[in-house]
């Protein structure tokens, strides 16, 4: 498995959450990952530990790049044959096809001692039109050209997933990975980033690579998230997301 710091990251750093997000579903149901957000699921709880510590022996056993916070060019390897296995989105399908082609397939990272139960799926692309645009009816009508089968059929052809109810690509790959939630038997889950506190989220940045890489523990890094949720306040830890 290859890591790094490469552009399929949110920026030139390494991104925890892609897998850190399966690894919570190898633990807790979608319903009981609202526990991670009210508390009554602690970080620091054994089976949170647990999954970290598995997580972080990846490196030390030698089954990923010893260099996974640094290494640059992980698209380019990967797609070059020079590593197995890369944790990714859909959003780098067409780049990855360019230099694997039908040796290109997906699955769902299985961080689980059970058999894997779950999927990360959710729309990955919001557009709106800001009120301070010179030219609203113009950006309006951009907004439903992009809800057509004709953007549809340019967004497939970019290697991506229409994000519209009904439309279809034609990308193999793509639909692979839509068929592992459809007719996988993969329960969908979001983006475990996406649905806590971003203090938390802010902290687990840091504490969740530092465990992967050696320099910390898991148990110090949960501790760090668990003290970033108590910091948050009550009305913030309810049973709606706020």
């Amino acid at each position: 498995m290859i890591y790094g710091v490469d552009t399929q990251g949110l920026g030139q750093t390494f991104y925890p959450f892609y897998d850190f997000s399966y690894a919570m579903t190898g633990i807790l149901s979608p319903a009981q990952w609202r526990g991670l957000y009210t508390g009554k699921t602690a970080w620091t709880s054994p089976k949170v530990v647990s999954q970290l510590t598995k997580w972080a022996a990846l490196r030390t056993k030698g089954c990923t790049n010893k260099d996974v916070l640094t290494k640059s060019g992980i698209l380019s390897a990967f797609s070059s044959g020079k590593a197995a296995m890369l944790v990714d989105g859909s959003w780098d399908t067409a780049t990855l096809q360019k230099g694997l082609g039908k040796n290109l397939a997906p699955f769902a990272p299985p961080y689980s001692d059970a058999k894997q139960g779950g999927v990360i799926q959710y729309p990955g692309d919001g557009f709106s039109v800001m009120k301070a645009s010179k030219h609203p009816k113009e950006a309006v009508q951009f907004l439903k050209f992009m809800m057509t089968p004709e953007a549809a059929k340019i967004i497939s052809d970019a290697g991506l997933i229409p994000d519209v109810k009904g439309l279809t690509t034609n990308n193999p790959i793509s639909n692979q990975m839509l068929a592992l939630a459809k007719t996988g038997g993969l329960k969908p889950y979001p983006m475990l980033d996406n649905v806590i506190q971003s203090e938390v989220v802010d902290i687990a940045g840091k504490q969740l690579v530092a465990a992967f890489a050696g320099t910390t523990t898991p148990e110090k890094a949960l501790a760090s998230m668990e003290a970033a949720l108590k910091s948050v306040p009550a009305e913030r830890k309810g049973s709606t997301f706020k």
